[in-house]
This record gives C-alpha cells, sequence and structure tokens, in this order.
C-alpha cells in the first residue's frame, strides 16, 4: 500500500519536488542611448622645447549602457552633429581652476565640423588636426599641461540629433631641450618633425627628416626611429629594407636594455622585461625572405 500511495502522489502531480516553476513575465527592452565621446591623441605625451607637436582629435561612437554580442534589445541610432564648434582650453597642472586658460598659437591644419554621422563599430572620425612648430615650442615654460577640447551643441543652431556637451583631456609635459642630447633624445626630436610634416600632409619631408637623422646615427641606437623606418619599408612593399631596420631597431633595444640593466643592477623588483616586437619581427621578415630549397623567395 505504501507504494500505491507514493505511485497516486507523484501521478496527481502533488509533490512539491515536481511543481512547474512559475512563468516570469518577459523583461522590457533596454532602453540604450547613444552619444559621441572625444579623442585625444598627441604626437608625443612629453617633449623637449624645440620639438613640433601634433594634436589629433577624433569622435566615436558609445551606447549608454554598452550593449553585449548576446543582446537583442532595440537597434542603436546613429548620431548625427552639424557644424559644431570645437574649442580648446589649455592649462598649467596644478593651477587653480579659476584661473584664465593660456593661449597657444595652434595652427589648424584639419577640420571637419560639418555632417558628422557617428555609428556602432566605425572606426573613430577625425574631426580635428592641430600642430605647433619648433619655434613655437621652445617658447612655452616647462611644465606639464592640461590640453582640453569641449563642444556643446544645445549653444549651436544646427541640426544635431543629439544635444549636450562633451569633453577630454591630454597631459603633455614639456621639458627643457638640454646642452647634450642623446641619440634616443634627438630620436623623439625626429619623430616629433616628422609628425609635424604628417600632419601638413608632406609625406616627402617625413620621410627626408627620419631617413636623414638615421644615415648620421651610429648603429645601434635610436631604436624607435629605426622601427619608424621599418613601418615606412614595409607599407611601400621594401620587405629586405623593412627587415634590415627592423633587425636594426632590435639591436639597438637590446643594447639600450644591457645599459639599463648595467646602470640598475642589482634590482630585485626586475623580475621581467617586456621588449618591442621589433627583433620579432626581424626574424619573421629574415625566415619570409630566405630563399627556399627550389631557389625561389617566399611569398
Amino acid at each position: 500500500m505504501k507504494g500505491t500511495s507514493l505511485l497516486l502522489c507523484l501521478a496527481l502531480g502533488t509533490s512539491t519536488t515536481l511543481a512547474s516553476p512559475p512563468l516570469q513575465s518577459p523583461q522590457a527592452p533596454r532602453s540604450t542611448q547613444a552619444r559621441p565621446v572625444l579623442v585625444l591623441q598627441t604626437s608625443a605625451t612629453e617633449i623637449r622645447q624645440g620639438t613640433p607637436f601634433v594634436l589629433n582629435v577624433y569622435l566615436r561612437y558609445e551606447a549608454h549602457p554598452p550593449l553585449s554580442r548576446s543582446d537583442k534589445g532595440p537597434s542603436i541610432d546613429t548620431v548625427h552633429l552639424d557644424d559644431i564648434r570645437l574649442n580648446l582650453d589649455i592649462y598649467r597642472n596644478g593651477a587653480s581652476k579659476d584661473r584664465a586658460p593660456l593661449s597657444w598659437p595652434f595652427k589648424a591644419t584639419e577640420r571637419h565640423s560639418k555632417n558628422i554621422t557617428l555609428r556602432p563599430s566605425e572606426a573613430p572620425t577625425l574631426i580635428a588636426r592641430y600642430v605647433l612648430t619648433a619655434e613655437q615650442t621652445s617658447k612655452i615654460p616647462p611644465a606639464t599641461y592640461i590640453i582640453q577640447a569641449w563642444f556643446d551643441t544645445r549653444k549651436e543652431v544646427a541640426n544635431s540629433n543629439w544635444l549636450g556637451s562633451e569633453s577630454s583631456g591630454a597631459l603633455i609635459q614639456i621639458s627643457p631641450e638640454g646642452s647634450a642630447p642623446s641619440p634616443a633624445d634627438i630620436c623623439e626630436k625626429t619623430l616629433g618633425t616628422r609628425a609635424y610634416w604628417l600632419a601638413l600632409g608632406d609625406s616627402h619631408m617625413a620621410f627626408v627628416v627620419l631617413n636623414d637623422f638615421l644615415t648620421q646615427t651610429p648603429k645601434p641606437t635610436a631604436a624607435k626611429c629605426w622601427a619608424a623606418l621599418a613601418e615606412v619599408h614595409e607599407k611601400a612593399g621594401n620587405l629586405p629594407a623593412a627587415r634590415d631596420a627592423y633587425c636594426d631597431a632590435g639591436r639597438a633595444v637590446a643594447d639600450e636594455l644591457i645599459a639599463d640593466v648595467a646602470r640598475e643592477a642589482p634590482n630585485p623588483g626586475r623580475s621581467s622585461v617586456h621588449l618591442p616586437p621589433y627583433m620579432r619581427r626581424c626574424n619573421e621578415l629574415t625566415m619570409r625572405l630566405a630563399p627556399s630549397d627550389s631557389g625561389e623567395k617566399a611569398p
């Protein structure tokens, strides 16, 4: 009889362990808003007086809250901005907030502030580029500065579908030029000059500045400049020249590391060293360009 009672209970569904879970009402779709985000990119975060300086200002799309790949909520609208007025304010880091912003003689080499459309999964859009010449940075007192870019569509009469204010900042440290710069210091200045010519759209002068410095610089030094030259050659399809420049950059990094370790030894806190991928790329191109068994170069 006990067995019969148990079977009856199971058949009638009176067991609480077998009860069906209560039905849940579907969740309402999550409300998502799109907005533009300012991104500042500088040619360097630290420059010496007398080094040209480049500031790029981008806008990118951002959703709030961000959607995950599995989110099946409503589609996100694009952001349209029309005729925004971009402002630049410069402050000395640590200065009182009540002080007026400084005036730097920035020259705009590119502006794109009309009919901007930002969409999900697209790369940031360049909306402005500013430069300072070597002579102009030589007159800026050494210090750390804050560059703040901002705009406010609520104050503009335009056809933007997003109303609000957006701002972003970047730190830039300006150091004295120095009386006896090292090859690495001169390389940094060279890269700044190269960035300046690229910002002006003169790729030929950008290459000349870099190449002239390297032809007068003993190897292996100035790893960043050799790596920059390698990227130029690789982009142009000159893989043998790119390989040689990557190898020079890798050897320069190795020598600089040995010198650093010698200065800091013993340093018990130095558990690992992360090297730039210059020598790895040198080896990859060396293997790629090595003659195959048939006497032909590998593709």
